[in-house]
Parts: structure tokens; sequence; C-alpha cells
């Protein structure tokens, strides 16, 4: 790499991340998901569903692996590195599964599935759950999660407030799901405010866990798993479409919520940087 790359490289990495991971994403990911389409028999659902999206959701990892490479400390072991868990991260992570548990279901429930439809339909099909659940791990969470809060939230929490770095990368986050922004109005404007709010949320997880990826990766797959798993059961037994599409809005009322409520509740800490209260610790030393 040319000394003037490197450099642009070092003075823009915000904007460097951005090009990377959206070009990788579209320009090489989106022709490589329309052809494992067009590959793989519909019967193959679940093979379907993940395998042709790879290069797609590890547009951002790329991005950053590639940036920590050129342009970070530690280069892209070090990256990797913040996947492992911690002793703590475990149980934190139990907790987030427990809890995203709870709110799909609620989700399920208020959009009209009873409780023993879902009982019945988690009993049959557990194996599908949890094929859905490690897939969203190892395909979808970890392919985004090490670009946005791996290597974007990083660079944007060094410069400003936690909270701006955190509705950064939502927005940022959000826009580069842009198909479903061409979904109407009312419904992208949720969406946005949805990823908005889990920016917020998986900011909180990634500041507990100092910079750590593990409790954020699980607690982004733990959001999708169970809707894509009742997607797929409901499909197959001919259920509603309507129900789902409830059940995502509920949701993502429910998640974004969640984020005003802590963001009201920590309003000091969002509002200050790390750089601010490694300061103030220093003078009350």
């Amino acid at each position: 790499m040319t000394r003037p790359l490197r450099s642009w490289l070092n003075a823009h990495p915000v904007a460097a991340f951005v090009l990377l991971a959206f070009g990788i994403s579209y320009l090489v990911g989106v022709p490589v998901l329309i052809a494992g389409m067009s590959a793989i028999a519909p019967r193959h659902e679940l093979l379907r569903g993940y395998l042709p999206r790879i290069l797609v959701v590890y547009g951002p990892a790329l991005a950053a692996l590639l940036l920590a490479h050129y342009a970070g400390a530690g280069g892209p072991a070090a990256l990797l590195r913040r996947l492992l868990p911690s002793r703590t991260d475990v149980w934190v992570a139990a907790a987030v599964f427990l809890a995203s548990g709870v709110a799909a279901a609620t989700a399920l429930r208020i959009a009209g599935v009873s409780s023993a439809e879902m009982s019945r339909s988690v009993s049959a099909h557990a194996g599908l759950l949890a094929a859905h659940f490690a897939l969203q791990v190892a395909v979808v969470a970890v392919g985004e999660e090490l670009g946005w809060r791996g290597w974007l939230l990083p660079q944007l929490a060094a410069r400003t407030s936690r909270l701006r770095a955190a509705l950064g990368t939502g927005a940022i986050w959000g826009i580069w799901h842009a198909p479903l922004l061409f979904s109407g109005l009312a419904t992208a404007s949720m969406f946005l405010l949805f990823v908005i709010g889990l920016s917020v949320l998986f900011t909180w997880l990634w500041a507990y866990a100092r910079s750590g990826l593990f409790t954020v990766v699980v607690a982004h797959a733990c959001v999708n798993a169970p809707l894509f798993f009742w997607e797929q059961v409901s499909a197959g037994a001919g259920g509603s479409d309507e129900r789902l599409r409830r059940a995502w809005l509920v949701l993502q009322v429910m998640y974004t919520a969640g984020a005003l409520v802590l963001v009201l509740a920590r309003w000091t800490w969002w509002s200050s940087t790390a750089a601010m209260e490694r300061a103030a610790a220093r003078r009350a030393a």
C-alpha cells in the first residue's frame, strides 16, 4: 500500500470503513447473494437463507479487518481477540439470551400467537431454533459486529460522547440495510428507529464488556433468531404473515423504548466521553 493511501486511511478511519463496508457488501456481496439464491433449491430453506448472504453481512467485518491491518493498533488479531468472552461476559450473555427470549415471546403473543402454539413449535422444531441461533451468530452477528462495534463505534467514541457515537453507528448501520428502507415511509422510519435503539443497547453492552464483542454478538443473534425461526415454522404450517409483521413491529417498539429508558436513566454517562471520565478521575485522585 502506498504511503499517501495509508496516511489517508489513518486520517479518515470512519470514511474509509464506510466506503469499504458498503462497497464489499453491495458491489461484491449482492451479486453473490443473487447467484446463490438462484443456485440453491428453495427446499433447502435454512441453507438458502444464510449461505448466499455471507459476503453481504461480512462486508463490515472484512472492512474492519482490512483497516485493522493497514491502520489499526494491534492488527486483525487484536480485533478478532475481542470476540473471546471473559467469565463475566458469559453470564451477561446468558442474561441477554433469556431476556431476548422473553421479549420475542411477548411480541409474538401480542401479535396473536398463542402460548400453546409457541410451545408446540419450539418443542417440535427445537433443532431448527438452535440452528437459526448458531447461524445468526456465525453468519450475521460476527459478520456485522466486527465492523459496527468492533471498528466503527470505537472510532466514533474516541471523538465524541457515547450517545452521539451510538447514534452515529446506528444511523450508518441502518442505512446499510438500504433495501429495507424502500418498504414504505412508516416501515422504514420504524426500522431506522429500531436499529438506532439497538445501537444504543449494544453500545451499553460493548462498554460494559470494555470493548469486548462477545455479548454484543450474542445479543445481535438473540434479536434476530426467534422471529427468523418463527417465520420459517409459520410459513411451513401455512401461518399468517400478518402476525409475523405485527410481532416485528412490537419487538421494534420494545427495544426502542428500552433504549430510550436506558439513555434517560444514565444521561450523564451517555452525554460524557471516556476521555472526560478519565480526566475527572485523575483530578479526583
